[in-house]
Order: C-alpha cells, then structure tokens, then sequence
C-alpha cells in the first residue's frame, strides 16, 4: 500500500474564492496514485482547521509522525490567516526538530503571487522561509482549464516531487530509533525543558508588558494629533488635513515598528512555550503529589499562564483599537497606509499568539492539580 504522508494547509478564503484548491488537491493525488501504481493509503487535507484538544501537542506530534510532508498553499491570504501562520509556524518548528531544516520536509505551492515574496529585503521569518525552500509556482496553471496539457503537466510535477520527498522522509524518519536516549539522558532532558518553561514563561509576560506599553503610547500619538487637530482647526481644508495626517505617520513610524519586533518576539516565545508543553506534562506525570515544591512550582507557572492570556487579549484588542481609529484616514493619505499595514501584521502575529495560547489553556485545564489546595497545604506545613 503506497504511502502519501503530506498535510495540506490553505486559507479557506481562497477555496471559496474559485474552488480548485480541494481540486488540485484531489487531482494530485490521482496522479500520484497512477505513477506509482497502488492506492493512496495516508493523506489530510485541512478542511476545518486542527482542533488539538486537550492533548494538542501529542495530536501535533501524532500528524508530524504520520504526515511530516507539510504543503501550504501559499497566496497573500495565507499570511494574512493567524490559523494559517500558526498552522505553518508549528509545523515548520516540529519537523525541523525532528528531520532537520535542510531535510526539507516542507513543500510549499505558490498559488496567488505574493509580492514580497521573493524580496531579499523582506523581513517576516514565515516568507523568508518560503521564499528559501524549493517551491512549486502555481500562479500561471490556476487560470488553465484542468483539462489543458499545462494544468495535467503541472499536477504530474507536483506529483512527481511528492513521490520523491515522500521517499526521502520515510528513510530519514529511521535515524530517531537508532538514536535511542537511555531513561536517565530522557529525564534530564524533561528537566532541562521545564527549566527553559519557567525562564521563557516569564519572558513571555516581560515582553507583553513591554508591548502594552507601546500599544498605550501609539494610542496617546494617535488621540492628541487628532484632538489638536479638532481644536485648533476651524477651517479643515485639505492641506492642513494632510498636514496633519503626515505628522502623525512620522510620530508613528518609531512606535509601530516597535510594536511589530515585540509581535515578533512575542509569537517566538510562545512558539518556544508550546514547545514545552510536552515535557511539563511528561514532568507531571513523573511528579510526587504529596512535594509541596513540586507542586508549587506547577501551580505559580499555571497562574503565570493564565494571567498572561488575559493581558493578550487586552493587549491584541488595544492594537485592533489602534487600526480602527485611523483606518479611515488610510483613503485620505498616502503616508498612513504603510502604518496601517504594519499595525494590521502585528495584530495578526497577537491573534496568533491567542492562538497557541487557547491551545495552552485547554492543556491547563486537564491538570489534575488542584491549586487551592496547594495554598491549603503551604499553609499546613507552615504551622506545623
């Protein structure tokens, strides 16, 4: 029976923009299953998006042993999708950590052009990595009817490449058993990631301090250009009015670019928590329910946890506020634009930190460590 092992990963806006993603999809594997003579026996297609429960990084790592070719169908939506970039960010981190990054497990098709793709100067670590990695350039055989020579030749290469990497992966996939760690190489290891947890935790709640901070100052930038705007101007003409618009693009190019690195840094640092996850769950499994220190330490990182989630939402509906009071304005001059869609990358990257945190939190639910009764139990062991 022939193996598929690839996940496909698109916005669902762009299916119901015409259509024929789920129809490349079904085609490829049509094609794959004439060149190698056998039936398709594994294959996942995202329709719905991952829904990982209350075990989601066990789910994350089951798919990545069972599809670790991951094919995104990359078009300016994709990016622009915190599900997609979330989707694609843990992907891409899990299957570097297990086959490597020059293993290239990843299998991007360029559906909808993206312009700054394939600009050197481009900044987003997601791009970059698309960018860098052999990908398939679907822009032109989108327009071709599917029964065109073009359109049959295009799905006989992706098939083709699929077939090649599927080989590939299923020999690299080998070298974990042989690098068998004995169980007390494995215990360090849980314990060494529970140590990064605690510093990356609280790294975390540093970094959206720091982002509320200069959410609150673009606010402040924003509301008294325009409150001086309105008082000091009777007569709002058009030049006093682009004035001002100009004025404030320029107080605000600073700040903005702030907010989108500590955006950036903020979605690494979840990245590096969810990451974690599975060793704390493995180190409560391992724990002695009656070590108070033990239990301590899972509880003030629960508490930390939960305290952050609700300072990233506040903080991802500050941003939102932001871009709602000066998106009108984007119609009315030029030099807002750029500002608007920085603050607009930004909030994507904290809507998919709420993401990954919502993910966090259905696995803080499952703890079968009741916190008050820790403080109870703190609190014995003082007075005796």
């Amino acid at each position: 029976m022939a193996l598929i092992n690839c996940f496909w990963s698109y916005a669902h806006s762009d299916q119901e923009h015409d259509g024929r993603i789920l129809k490349l999809v079904e085609d490829v594997i049509g094609e794959f299953k004439a060149i190698v003579g056998e039936d398709v026996e594994s294959y996942f297609v995202d329709k719905e998006k991952l829904r990982w429960g209350d075990d989601w990084p066990k789910e994350l790592d089951k798919y990545i042993d069972n599809m670790p070719i991951f094919i995104p169908i990359i078009t300016p939506a994709y990016f622009n999708r915190p599900s997609c970039t979330y989707e694609l960010r843990s992907f891409i981190s899990k299957l570097d950590e297990r086959f490597g990054n020059e293993n290239n497990s990843l299998m991007p098709i360029i559906y909808i052009d993206v312009p700054d793709l394939r600009n050197d100067q481009c900044n987003d670590e997601l791009k970059q990595r698309i960018s860098n990695t052999q990908y398939i350039d679907w822009t032109s055989n989108r327009f071709e009817e599917t029964t065109s020579k073009a359109y049959r030749l295009g799905v006989h290469e992706i098939a083709k490449a699929l077939r090649a990497k599927n080989e590939k992966i299923e020999k690299i996939s080998i070298i974990p058993e042989i690098n068998d760690a004995s169980e007390d190489e494995e215990e360090v290891g849980i314990l060494e990631k529970m140590s990064l947890l605690d510093v990356v935790a609280q790294d975390v709640i540093n970094t959206m301090s720091d982002a509320s901070t200069t959410a609150q100052s673009i606010a402040k930038i924003i509301n008294e250009e325009l409150d001086s705007f309105n008082q000091r101007s009777s007569n709002k003409n058009a030049s006093v009015l682009l004035s001002t618009f100009n004025r404030l693009s320029d107080k605000l190019i600073e700040p903005v670019d702030d907010m989108y690195e500590k955006a950036e840094a903020f979605a690494d640092k979840m990245s590096m928590l969810n990451s974690s996850v599975p060793a704390l769950i493995q180190f409560m499994e391992l724990m002695d329910p009656s070590d108070l220190e033990q239990r301590k330490s899972i509880c003030n990182l629960k508490k930390s946890l939960l305290y952050a989630g609700e300072n990233i939402k506040d903080l991802a509906n500050s941003i939102s506020k932001n871009i709602e009071v000066i998106e009108p304005f984007a119609k009315m001059s030029r030099s807002l634009r750029p500002i608007i869609r920085k603050l607009g990358k930004a909030f994507n990257l904290m809507t998919e930190v709420l993401i990954a945190y919502e993910q966090g939190v259905l696995v803080l639910e499952t703890w079968d460590i009741d916190c008050d009764e820790e403080i109870s139990l703190e609190e014995k062991s003082r007075d005796t």
